[in-house]
């Protein structure tokens, strides 16, 4: 994802030539890319209909600029995940919660946690793990960590204290045994005095 000229496009990196390749074009922006593991397909955040939603086009290699965009979400949505095994979308709403949903079924779409649990736990973005594991920010109101969260038992371990921050990214290994992300530790500004000052 890179900010060449006007609004954010997704691009693609050769190695070891270094060469890269615009993939997405159209207005809009295009962000959150995320590459299935079999490489067939790429799914992303844009908000070219007016609202951001996620969408996917085929992966790299099987696809050219011409390749139609196809709108995986009905209600908008940001930060798209796959479970391992494809099958489930994991995936921010526009209200910040969390939302799963079944791929190619849209019909599908319910809330990450259900409704009747008391603890509030925000998780954000849900990045998908080995069956009902998910990562990424807690938040319950007062304290954010970064953590897992089981959402099938609403269980969840944490990991480390995390700022909550939009612009928060994480990844996972393939063996889920460690987590990167992007921190943001710092955000004040100074008041500073120039001296001999001219205009």
């Amino acid at each position: 994802e890179s900010v060449g000229e006007g609004e954010p496009q997704l691009y693609l990196i050769d190695f070891p030539s270094g060469t890269t390749k615009q993939l997405s074009t159209g207005q809009g922006s295009y962000t959150y890319p995320f590459w299935t593991r079999d490489g067939k397909w790429l799914y992303f955040t844009s908000n070219r209909s007016g609202r951001q939603e996620i969408y996917r086009m085929p992966g790299p290699g099987n696809s050219n600029l011409s390749t139609p965009y196809e709108q995986i979400t009905p209600f908008g949505g940001s930060h798209p995940q796959l479970s391992p095994d494809g099958r489930t979308l994991l995936f921010t709403g526009i209200d910040l919660l969390s939302y799963k949903m079944r791929v190619g079924s849209p019909d599908s779409l319910t809330p990450l946690l259900d409704a009747s649990i008391k603890t509030p736990i925000l998780l954000y973005p849900p990045l998908a793990g080995q069956g009902t594991l998910s990562y990424g920010i807690l938040f319950d109101g007062s304290r954010s960590f970064l953590g897992r969260l089981d959402w099938a038992t609403a269980k969840s371990d944490l990991l480390h204290p995390a700022r909550f921050d939009r612009s928060f990214s994480i990844a996972l290994s393939r063996d889920e045994k460690r987590l990167l992300w992007v921190q943001t530790d710092s955000m004040q500004s100074d008041v500073m005095m120039v001296n001999r000052f001219r205009y």
